[in-house]
């Protein structure tokens, strides 16, 4: 693949101006451009991101440890062109469906963001799960740019139980919207009222943090909400019984429309990515890294992607907004 305009990032996520050569009804493709970045775009159904995260980790690490080119240089045979013989009907198809791809590229907005003033080591010493921390400080950003929390997703592990995947661990709770308020009041306040808000910020956060660990547990032990609502909803449908309210009302559709999907995707590595983009039009998709990469280095990696709209805030702003409320409350 050649190298283009595009970031690498955007290459392996949707193709860039070379998406006419990826096959998302694959499971794995594998990506490499004339820079030498290398990427894998993958179906997610099949697996989660971690296993895929790990694969690209070992590649590198193979790599690195056997870096004489000759090993896995097979000669450059000539390849040949293969020429389908299309009707009119599927030709315009294919123009119409080109330019749908590339009006989601054109107005999907990415950054890739690194928070270094502290890492998850941090975050332990006071106590505190660096995931949840994440989730709160999320929460946070979202409140602060629109006055309400989100509704959210986080990819949770069941994994233990016989056919497990992952339940939903939810962030938007009582505990993080009076954090958020707190924090409200906090930037609105005058200089002189500042000091006896700060006071009570830490109490606030550590509430809202215990909880969201809280919350964590439950799901990922096969105590969430949502797996629950799903199994009962596809029984109900498949013996042919009433449909409850609950179901049909719009409060329901509110529930699972996902206007923050999120995910932790650890990795040791600084340079290796995982990223997806939103699952609704005025959501936003958010993969997240606390790394320790050296006893003096940490960082918190975050990468954010929004479909953008007129009068919408961008991956930018969220991802500026988001480290404001990290430093008033970690002291």
């Amino acid at each position: 693949m050649q190298a283009g305009d595009d970031s690498p990032i955007e290459q392996f996520l949707h193709g860039g101006k070379f998406a006419h050569n990826r096959w998302f009804d694959c499971t794995l493709q594998l990506i490499i451009n004339d820079d030498g970045d290398f990427g894998i775009c993958y179906e997610h159904s099949v697996c989660e991101g971690i296993p895929v995260v790990q694969l690209a980790a070992e590649i590198k690490r193979a790599i690195i440890q056997n870096p004489t080119k000759d090993k896995y240089y097979y000669g450059n045979s000539p390849l040949e062109p293969l020429f389908f013989r299309t009707s009119h009907e599927l030709d315009s198809l294919i123009t119409r469906q080109i330019n749908v791809h590339r009006g989601h590229q054109e107005r999907l907005d990415l950054i890739v963001f690194k928070f270094e003033k502290f890492g998850k080591s941090f975050i332990k010493k006071q106590n505190m799960s660096p995931d949840a921390f994440l989730q709160v400080a999320l929460q946070c950003a979202y409140h602060r740019i629109y006055c309400r929390l989100p509704c959210s997703y986080e990819s949770g592990s069941i994994r233990r139980f016989r056919n497990g995947r992952v339940d939903n661990i939810r962030a938007s709770t009582i505990p993080a919207l009076q954090l958020c308020r707190h924090l409200s009041e906090f930037y609105l306040s005058r200089e002189e009222c500042k000091s006896s808000l700060s006071t009570n910020s830490m109490d606030y956060l550590r509430k809202a943090v215990r909880f969201q660990t809280t919350i964590t547990q439950q799901a990922i032990t096969g105590k969430g909400l949502d797996n629950h609502l799903l199994a009962l909803l596809n029984t109900l449908r498949e013996v042919s019984l009433p449909i409850p309210e609950l179901f049909t009302d719009n409060s329901f559709k509110t529930f699972n429309h996902f206007e923050l999907s999120t995910s932790q995707i650890p990795t040791i590595s600084r340079d290796i990515y995982m990223c997806y983009g939103p699952v609704v039009d005025d959501g936003y998709g958010c993969s997240y890294n606390p790394q320790k990469v050296k006893a003096w280095l940490e960082s918190l990696k975050v990468i954010f992607m929004k479909i953008t709209r007129t009068a919408s805030f961008s991956a930018f702003h969220h991802s500026k907004i988001v480290t404001q409320p990290l430093p008033s409350v970690s002291g």
